[in-house]
């Protein structure tokens, strides 16, 4: 089968929807599918054709050309699209997410219809309220929706109902960093926070519930890493609770910096106000690395509360600041939390589940009538 993914971005861009779908996208082309990806090109990559892993991907300027509000290069980035996308001629078309990758290929293949599916990584409700309308215009279009977890499944149903026929349940799986697990080394506590430094991940509460501990645990660390739009902020937040010189921003790493991070690290704190179906908490696991995060949506699903991770209420560094101590003066009860969410990773989040899922998907969608 021949598939064209449309993705918001794409690797070396550092994401949780870019690790999945650079996974699954040679999974899939393992198993025989003739893969393509189209994505809008961010500050990692310029426009253009490349191949990835052998895959061919083309790269438009779609974010910014929507955000300019630019008519004549809408246009332009449309027939990008479309020009690609005759050219590739795929039995099925895969978009993950509905952003403007999606808007402008459904405005350009009115008149040359594929079998449709659309992938929500997110809660869109908490993510982009400004744009519902649109979103649920083109969630119409689709011959299927699929989301990564029930929580944003539920949240699908609140703004655009009528996809309930036609929709199912996806969750994330992804290939393990680590053959084998280490155990948390002992020593002080190393904290870690991964993922865009933004208002969703709450890595202000991280940093809050760090200072509380300082007292007790004067020679804890902790490492942030990626980057995004409150780095200054959060800096600054560190500055203001005396902690900056113990709390190390190390802006976006790639993949294999992940799993060294992940190594040597005690624990992932993941403060997350929503998710999805988070990949870092999937990465923590397949490291044997507990989460101390939030009861929030998405996140409640992709780890084991209580037996593979602890979970406090958003927004509350107190309650965050007590369950790291809990685990840092615990490092048997960490070690046990990190052993269970290896073995849970094992048993619900590979790529193979992953890939099965949607291999199963597309061939059930190709056949339904347009």
């Amino acid at each position: 089968m021949r598939i064209l993914f449309l993705t918001p971005l794409y690797v070396p861009n550092v994401g949780g929807l870019e690790t999945l779908v650079s996974q699954l996208a040679p999974a899939l082309r393992a198993r025989g599918h003739d893969i393509a990806i189209v994505s809008s090109h961010g500050r990692e990559a310029t426009a253009g054709c490349e191949r990835v892993d052998d895959i061919p991907v083309v790269r438009v300027d779609a974010h910014d050309v929507v955000e300019r509000r630019d008519a004549s290069a809408i246009l332009r980035v449309q027939l990008e699209i479309a020009r690609f996308a005759r050219e590739f001629d795929p039995d099925l078309v895969h978009s993950h997410d509905a952003g403007p990758v999606l808007w402008m290929y459904s405005r350009a293949a009115r008149r040359d219809r594929r079998p449709l599916v659309v992938t929500l990584h997110n809660v869109m409700t908490r993510k982009f309220t400004s744009v519902l309308a649109v979103l649920a215009k083109l969630l119409r279009q689709a011959d299927w929706v699929t989301c990564v977890s029930h929580a944003v499944a539920a949240d699908v149903l609140r703004y655009e109902p009528s996809v309930a026929s036609r929709m199912s349940v996806i969750t994330n799986g992804i290939a393990p960093p680590f053959a084998d697990v280490s155990p948390i080394e002992e020593g002080p506590p190393r904290l870690l926070c991964i993922g865009r430094l933004d208002h969703q991940k709450g890595f202000d509460v991280a940093i809050a519930a760090f200072a509380r501990i300082q007292a007790a645990f004067p020679e804890a660390q902790a490492v942030v890493a990626g980057d995004g739009p409150q780095r200054g902020q959060l800096m600054a937040l560190a500055e203001d609770f005396g902690c900056d010189g113990r709390v190390e921003f190390v802006g976006d790493v790639g993949r294999d910096q992940v799993a060294a991070l992940l190594r040597e690290c005690t624990m992932v704190v993941m403060p997350s106000r929503y998710e999805g179906l988070p990949l870092v908490a999937l990465e923590a696991a397949w490291a044997g690395r507990p989460v101390v995060g939030t009861e929030s949506p998405g996140l409640t699903e992709a780890v084991l509360p209580g037996e593979t991770a602890l979970l406090v209420p958003p927004d509350d560094p107190d309650a965050l600041g007590r369950a790291i101590a809990k685990l840092s003066t615990d490092r048997s009860r960490a070690n046990e939390l990190g052993r269970k969410a290896r073995a849970h990773a094992e048993q619900s989040f590979t790529l193979r589940r992953c890939a099965d899922d949607y291999d199963e998907l597309y061939h059930r969608v190709v056949d339904m009538p347009l």
